[in-house]
């Protein structure tokens, strides 16, 4: 399966930068967001082998984004600028990241989420 990774934040330096450093460490495609039903629409468009997501959007919470990816069994971070200790962030999401973004730390989680998924994947071959 090809890899590509849906970054949703309404911040669009925010979006770039994550984008910025996926492409340079990882090699992997993205699309981008600004809202949570531009992200729904392309989450049922499109494959992809994790979500990045912030919390607060406009309109709609990232919290809807969280949810669906958590019944579709997709891999899902969290990035906020909130402390998730003052939030609720479900326990079954894979990372959580605040704002600013620590680069090592946003590479390792990728990075675990991604070998995750290529173990999953190989399960099924």
């Amino acid at each position: 399966m090809c890899k590509k990774i849906l970054i949703v934040d309404d911040d669009e330096n925010t979006s770039m930068i994550i984008g910025r450093e996926i492409m340079k460490y990882f090699n992997v495609d993205y699309d981008t967001a600004y809202d949570v039903f531009e992200a729904l629409r392309m989450i049922n468009t499109f494959q992809y082998s994790m979500i990045i997501t912030d919390i607060s959007l406009p309109v709609k919470s990232g919290h809807e984004i969280v949810r669906i990816c958590i019944e579709r069994n997709l891999p899902i971070m969290v990035v906020t600028a909130y402390n998730p200790n003052l939030i609720f962030i479900d326990k079954r999401v894979n990372a959580c990241l605040t704002k600013p973004i620590d680069f090592d730390q946003l590479h390792q989680s990728i990075k675990g989420i991604l070998k995750v998924q290529d173990l999953k994947e190989l399960e099924y071959v």
